[in-house]
Parts: structure tokens; C-alpha cells; sequence
């Protein structure tokens, strides 16, 4: 099954890239298309998975332009899942630009752990979950005001996460949030935020998940002391519900790269408990990665849950075989000293993995 799969992605391939030859400066395409195998060792799982995105843009002058990323995926004994990841229409104005469409939006300024990021959840289907975010369903705008501050808004109709929720298609259950931003303020970008919503965060209670209906407000920054990059995120959380608590989150991290390119960064990330039977989470989040003969690279990301004592592993290899073609080899090695749930824990199991990615 896979190898008919495998023919049939290919030919697509062939005939959207000989179209967009075709199309000229009218359609601009590019994607990329991915086969990994993940090897579990706590059961000697196998899951072989093939992805394929294509990224179509198409310009109408410089008043609009239009960005689709379609996704192709397939893996064995599961149906072969078509869809896209975004779907959008930009539309510039003098001081004011619009998006419309399926979108990620991304705020936040920290380490993939990102408190004022309020819409689009992470996608823990996908081989690195925290690298990936499903689109949603919004309206956006953004205005430049002549005093150098931006202000976002975000009207979502639509509650998505990346499980089965309970929240329904209403109107009623409409969310929204707004950002005013001021960049280069002493060398910081400064942000201040509103949400209206729902928590994408779920709460199970009695084996049930639940999203609850709150308000946050947030505050963002991030800038550079000396060679060294700093940025902060805390938000708090009112929820509508009396059986809940309202929260604190936040993240404090730094990242620094040494002149042998080695990059270092660094993140504590904290989220109070919103129900009495569930723990403060508290989290120390490091990463490194270093180029290794020029055109390689060697990495690796460590998580460490205080409350649940979870110790999170995840080294990786990248081997860079032409350009635009990368071979990636890695692992995660997770360690648990009881079973509190906690974000760690979702992250996954002892596994191997091996992933050749090809851009065009």
C-alpha cells in the first residue's frame, strides 16, 4: 500500500511542479516531502509516515496576495489524510494589513512553550510536536499606528485543539484577542494582550476533558543584553467557571552563540494549577545545536519537569546530503519517576527515529 501511496505523491509532484513552470511569476510553488520511520522500544512499534506540503502563493499586486500549504500524509494502516495546513488571503492597506483564512498565528516570544500564544494548538500527531501548530480558522488584522505601535486583532470563530473537545460551533462561543506591540523600546520589543476564550490547555476532571471559558491578559518581551538574547512571557488566567482557579504562566529564558557557532538556550517555564487535584507545573527547558563539518549539524533538546520528576531526552542529527535534501537521525529517551500528568509527559515515549526531508 505504501508503494502505491509513494508513486502517486511523486506524480503529483512532478505535475504541480511542471505546472508552476507553466504559470510563470503568476503561481509560485514550493514544498517540501518527508518519509520518516519511528522505532518505539517499549513495544517495538514501527510507524512509517510520509508527508508531502505544497506551498502555493500567488500575488495580486502589492494590494493582496493569496498562501495555500496543502499536506499530504500517509502512514501504514491509517487512511491517507488530505488537507491544509493554512489557507489565507493577505490584503495591504496604507496603515492597516488584513488576514482572512486558515492561519497560524504566532505570539510569543519564547522557547516553543509560549503563554500568550492563546489560539493554535500544538500538533502531537507530528513527529516534534512542539515544532508544529495546527491552523485555525480566523480573521486578522493588524494596524501601524504613527507612533510606531502595532495592534493585532484576532477574531476566531471557531474552537480547534488537537483532541476531540467539547466546546461547540456557536457564536456564542466566539473567541477573540487583541496585541498592542511596541518594537525597539530601549532595545526591547514590548507587548501587552487580551483573550477571550477558551483554555487549549484541557482540564480532565472525572476522566472528562474539558476547555474552560476564560479571559487572559499578557505580557511579552524580548530583547538582547550584551551578545546575549533575554525574553520573558506571564499571563494570567480568569476563568468563568467558580470551580476553577484562576493561573499564573510564565516563561523566563536566555540564548547566547558562542563564536564557534554554538548555540545555547535556556528556559523555565511555570503554569499554576487551575483545579485542586492538579500540580503547579514547573519546567526547565534547554536546547544546543552546533554546525559539524560545515554543512551538518548536531543538536539536542532536554526538558525537565520538577513536580512529576520527568526528564525528557531528545539528541539529533542532521546530515545534509545535497542541498535541499537532509537526512535527520535522532531519538527521545524519557524518564518518569511516577505518573503525575504533566506537559512532559505528553511529549512521548522512548523511541528512534530517522526522517529524509527534500525541499523544493
Amino acid at each position: 500500500m505504501l508503494r502505491e501511496i509513494n508513486f502517486i505523491l511523486l506524480i503529483i509532484l512532478l505535475l504541480i511542479t511542471s505546472v508552476g513552470v507553466s504559470a510563470g511569476d503568476k503561481l509560485n510553488i514550493a514544498g517540501s516531502l518527508s518519509t520518516s520511520i519511528e522505532a518505539f522500544s517499549d513495544d517495538g512499534e514501527l510507524i512509517d509516515r510520509e508527508r508531502l506540503n505544497l506551498e502555493l502563493k500567488r500575488d495580486f499586486g502589492f494590494a493582496a496576495d493569496m498562501y495555500i500549504d496543502l499536506a499530504i500524509q500517509a502512514m501504514e494502516k491509517e487512511d491517507t489524510e488530505v488537507g491544509t495546513n493554512e489557507a489565507y488571503l493577505n490584503y495591504y492597506t496604507d496603515n492597516m494589513d488584513w488576514r482572512i483564512g486558515k492561519q497560524v498565528i504566532n505570539w510569543g516570544s519564547s522557547y516553543k512553550l509560549q503563554p500568550t500564544d492563546y489560539f493554535n494548538p500544538y500538533d502531537y500527531t507530528a513527529l516534534k510536536p512542539l515544532d508544529e501548530k495546527l491552523g485555525i480558522k480566523a480573521v486578522k488584522g493588524v494596524y501601524y499606528t504613527p507612533n510606531a505601535l502595532e495592534i493585532t486583532g484576532v477574531v476566531v470563530p471557531f474552537f480547534e485543539s488537537s483532541i476531540v473537545n467539547d466546546v461547540e460551533d456557536d457564536l456564542e462561543n466566539l473567541q477573540a484577542g487583541f496585541k498592542v506591540t511596541r518594537r525597539s523600546f530601549k532595545g526591547f520589543d514590548l507587548s501587552v494582550s487580551g483573550y477571550h476564550g477558551f483554555d487549549k490547555i484541557p482540564l480532565s476532571i472525572q476522566g472528562d476533558i474539558t476547555f474552560a471559558e476564560l479571559d487572559k491578559f499578557g505580557f511579552d518581551l524580548i530583547g538582547d543584553i550584551g551578545e546575549m538574547g533575554i525574553w520573558t512571557e506571564c499571563v494570567y488566567g480568569i476563568y468563568k467557571d467558580n470551580d476553577f482557579d484562576n493561573s499564573l504562566a510564565g516563561t523566563f529564558g536566555v540564548d547566547y552563540k558562542f563564536t564557534n557557532d554554538l548555540y545555547l538556550v535556556g528556559q523555565l517555564y511555570y503554569l499554576e494549577s487551575r483545579i485542586e487535584k492538579e500540580s503547579d507545573t514547573k519546567m526547565f527547558n534547554f536546547h544546543f545545536d552546533k554546525p559539524v563539518f560545515n554543512f551538518h549539524t548536531i543538536e539536542g533538546k532536554v526538558i525537565y519537569e520538577f513536580e512529576s520528576e520527568t526528564f525528557v531526552f531528545e539528541p539529533q542529527f542532521t546530515y545534509s546530503l545535497a542541498e535541499a535534501i537532509e537526512l535527520q537521525i535522532g531519538g527521545t529517551f524519557v524518564e518518569r519517576n511516577n505518573e503525575d500528568v504533566s506537559i512532559a509527559y505528553d511529549l512521548g515515549e522512548d523511541r528512534f527515529y530517522s526522517r529524509l526531508n527534500i525541499e523544493f
